[in-house]
């Protein structure tokens, strides 16, 4: 019967102790747990599919297929958003998918949307923000306009930078040609959480 080996065994001496092996392992578990404690929960790259964020992030991904890849940070994503941060979040209309998207506007902000929505103003209730994609071309983006405002607990990421490709490297630079009409309103707690 064949024995099974990991191919980065294969370069390690078979004279190893027992003792070295289980240090070996024990480095090796211990880098392993660190990287995926950090890309949980500290900063992580992700690949941004679809054009809903053209021309920002990906802008020649309807051309050519290219798509940026974006630092996210992901300690307390939620904390002390401002109008036009880019987030990544958990999406209300299929939860097991994740979205990145600009805040349009924060809780207490008064949002007239675009298209789609059936409502003509929207205000962002407590604990919750609206989202869009820089792409306002029709059905480019699946947004608020869509499902509303979303909750804060969804969202976990906030974007700091595109880190891939090397030709676009840097700061996300907001390219947006058209804004949704937001009038700045003032967050109050609702009197129900107060007790």
């Amino acid at each position: 019967m064949p024995s099974f080996r990991l191919p980065f065994l294969r370069k390690m001496p078979q004279s190893l102790s027992w003792c070295e092996k289980r240090t070996f392992f024990s480095t090796f578990g211990l880098a392993a747990g660190t990287f995926v404690f950090l890309t949980d929960n500290i900063v992580t790259v992700q690949r941004v599919r679809g054009r809903s964020m053209a021309p920002s992030i990906s802008p020649a991904y309807h051309e050519t297929g290219n798509r940026d890849t974006i630092l996210l940070e992901k300690l307390l994503p939620a904390l002390e958003l401002q109008r036009g941060d880019i987030v990544s979040f958990w999406t209300p209309n299929r939860p097991d998918r994740t979205a990145i998207k600009r805040v349009i506007a924060t809780e207490g902000d008064i949002v007239y949307p675009q298209r789609r929505h059936p409502l003509k103003k929207v205000v962002i209730p407590h604990g919750h923000v609206w989202v869009e994609g820089d792409n306002h071309e029709q059905n480019a983006s699946v947004d608020s306009n869509d499902y509303g405002p979303i909750s804060l607990n969804l969202i976990d990421g906030k974007a700091r930078a595109v880190v891939w490709p090397p030709s676009r490297m840097g700061a996300i630079v907001d390219r947006r040609s058209r804004r949704t009409r937001v009038e700045p309103g003032k967050s109050e707690m609702p009197r129900e959480y107060e007790e």
